[in-house]
């Protein structure tokens, strides 16, 4: 987005970047730091609880399973050519 519309990019992170870090919960205390030492539980993920964490990306997957991306792409072509074909 950056490269296509640098200005839009840097109004919008200017509109909702630093909020869209912050939050108010201040998270399991013994659980909340690990920049200068391991934290006290082992944990790997934060304790702020966000709903959905990703195991990978969806362009990991992508990359994964290219002849399924190529399918996908495929379908979604004729779907496209077949709804542009039924509007002329």
């Amino acid at each position: 987005m950056g490269r296509l519309f640098p200005r839009l990019t840097d109004r919008l992170m200017e509109a909702v970047g630093y909020w869209a870090q912050e939050t108010r919960n201040p998270g399991i205390p013994t659980r909340r730091d690990n920049l200068y030492r391991p934290r006290e539980d082992g944990a790997e993920r934060s304790s702020l609880g966000y709903p959905v964490v990703l195991k990978n990306s969806p362009y990991l997957q992508v990359q994964m399973h290219p002849a399924a991306t190529a399918a996908i792409l495929g379908g979604l072509a004729l779907g496209l050519a077949a709804v542009s074909r039924a509007r002329r």
